[in-house]
């Protein structure tokens, strides 16, 4: 009996790392290759102060950002939720706002920052809910922001084996059978594009085609489609709202583009590590006025797998696939043409 406990113990404690440890040496997407440390200016932040004027230049929209005291994490709204996020601030050591790493080993230190946005809640002398980003450091490239989670109950934590360094989401879900709430770790890994969940070993699916919509929310949100052929050659149906703050695309215009080969091949990679025919056909929110995304693959000789997505929040990798998708209307040659017969999916635009 005391070894069978033994056993099972050991099992509750199984971590990220023991994922790593298991499959590091397999055939995982991407192959890192380590390189020599380059400093720039993330490497000389050392305040609330710095990070914040960091991540503002990079973004204005983080002007309402702020960087509270890490001892008032908590949620006065719910006694169970207080009393996790403090009890995993404690246990996980988790003692100022911003913490260092380089996630996607290209020898540029990214940083991770837990904050919360100015409004929410009132008063953050009574307790703050986490709001928690990655700003990935391309060396002479801008940096790019990655959002993981803006509910609450969710702590990130750094951790790194041999093969670099990843990321512990530290989720509250509730134990119904002890009425409180438990930790539940997903392990997030850069892959090719952005982070996903990682996976125990990396598939390889021949895919022929990606289409991708984006629907309408209760506002401005951008509405388009995207389709991407293997070959690089692909569409984009430019309904309404399609803006990144510097650029404008026009309403209702379709355009055509080659992709380039580097974007495309990261976007066939990531699909792949992910596993895509093993994601669930619906994903939703549970609140409402949000956005539907749709992504449809075709793969291995016209399989077809498709998931609609309510709030575009489906897991982290298709958070990361849903950001690198939208950005192609802005970092690709497009020339307008006029619509191809059949390529639209969503006819109500």
């Amino acid at each position: 009996m005391r070894y069978i406990l033994l056993l099972i113990s050991a099992l509750l404690f199984f971590s990220c790392e023991d994922v790593e440890k298991q499959h590091q040496y397999k055939n995982q997407i991407p192959k890192f290759k380590l390189h020599e440390k380059m400093l720039t200016v993330v490497d000389s932040i050392n305040s609330n102060t710095e990070v914040l004027h960091y991540i503002i230049q990079l973004d204005t929209n983080f002007r309402k950002f702020k960087l509270p005291l890490i001892d008032k994490i908590g949620n006065p709204g719910s006694k169970l939720e207080d009393r996790f996020l403090k009890r995993a601030v404690a246990k996980y050591r988790i003692d100022k706002n911003y913490f260092k790493a380089d996630f996607d080993n290209n020898g540029y230190t990214d940083i991770l920052i837990i904050g919360s946005w100015e409004g929410w809640p009132a008063s953050v002398e009574k307790g703050w809910l986490p709001y928690s980003y990655v700003f990935m450091n391309f060396g002479d490239q801008p940096a790019k922001s990655f959002e993981f989670e803006g509910r609450s109950g969710v702590l990130p934590v750094i951790e790194h084996n041999k093969s670099g360094s990843f990321i512990e989401m530290h989720a509250a879900i509730t134990d119904a059978e002890r009425m409180e709430l438990r930790d539940s770790v997903t392990c997030l890994k850069w892959v090719s594009l952005g982070f996903s969940e990682v996976t125990a070993q990396a598939e390889h699916y021949d895919i022929e085609k990606i289409q991708f919509t984006k629907g309408p929310c209760f506002g401005s949100c951008p509405i388009f489609e995207i389709t991407l052929n293997k070959d690089g050659s692909s569409v984009l149906l430019a309904d309404h709202f399609n803006t990144n703050g510097v650029s404008v695309i026009p309403e209702k215009c379709a355009f055509g583009s080659k992709i380039e080969k580097q974007d495309l091949t990261k976007i066939m990679n990531f699909l792949n590590y992910i596993d895509f025919p093993s994601l669930n056909d619906l994903y939703f929110v549970s609140y409402t006025d949000a956005p539907t995304a749709t992504l449809v693959i075709t793969y291995n000789n016209g399989k077809v797998k498709e998931i609609e997505d309510y709030g575009c929040r489906g897991n982290y990798a298709l958070k990361s696939l849903y950001v690198a998708l939208s950005e192609l209307r802005f970092n690709q040659k497009w020339i307008e043409v006029e619509e191809p017969q059949g390529v639209r999916l969503n006819t109500l635009y």
